[in-house]
């Protein structure tokens, strides 16, 4: 089987990722470079790091599990409002049924227009907006049995800035249109393409959305 038809029939990132570090092609080409291959990517798991271990590559990146739990919607509300910096109004509850959601939502002065988020998952696809039962059910086998931030729908205008901590100091990004629900870059509601755009930084024909492309595997 060739990388691009396994590729083709994988299910997420990971996965691709994996297949590729254990593929002899790839293999052959990190030796021939010689020394200790470092390994940095995107997405990666626990399968990912005993890969590494096995064939001697250095991941140079943080521990899975603490990708994991940093990587729960959950975890970074409950941090961002530690640290005083708190997000959309919402709170965090675990729902089980439209009456519970509700419930919950009307006690935390949230109304019934909603946005409801589980822990993890890409953007837009753990994402749901629900202002009726008919909406609630249409995406209560994906929220029930977790817990989820359940938000006020609100007009928002996105926005994103990146910063890096170095023990020099921090390091701190332009403000950038963050490119969130553009139904040419993805193809989930309220979904993020993965970039944002910092528009003082383009031209006016940058501005403009790139047509979309297939990936090359399909």
């Amino acid at each position: 089987m060739t990388a691009s038809s396994k590729v083709g029939t994988t299910t997420s990132s990971e996965e691709i990722n994996n297949y590729l570090l254990r593929d002899p092609e790839v293999q052959a080409f990190l030796a021939s470079r010689g020394g200790r291959p470092k390994v940095a990517m995107v997405f990666f798991d626990e399968e990912t790091e005993r890969i590494c271990d096995e064939l001697g590559y250095e991941l140079i990146l943080p521990p899975d599990a603490l990708r994991r739990r940093l990587d729960s919607k959950i975890v970074t509300t409950v941090l961002g409002n530690e640290a005083g910096g708190p997000s959309v109004p919402n709170v965090l509850a675990e729902v089980d049924a439209w009456g519970t959601l509700v419930r919950v939502a009307t006690g935390a002065g949230l109304g019934t227009d909603l946005v409801v988020q589980t822990p993890y998952g890409d953007s837009g696809k753990t994402t749901f907006f629900i202002k009726s039962e008919a909406d609630w059910g249409s995406y209560a086998t994906d929220i029930v049995g977790q817990q989820a931030k359940v938000m006020k729908r609100i007009n928002n205008k996105a926005a994103a800035v990146e910063a890096v901590l170095t023990r020099h100091g921090t390091i701190v990004g332009p403000f950038m249109t963050d490119l969130t629900g553009y139904p040419e870059l993805t193809p989930y509601k309220g979904g993020w393409c993965g970039n944002d755009l910092c528009r003082s930084r383009s031209t006016s024909c940058r501005r403009r959305p790139p047509e979309p492309r297939r990936p090359p595997w399909r």
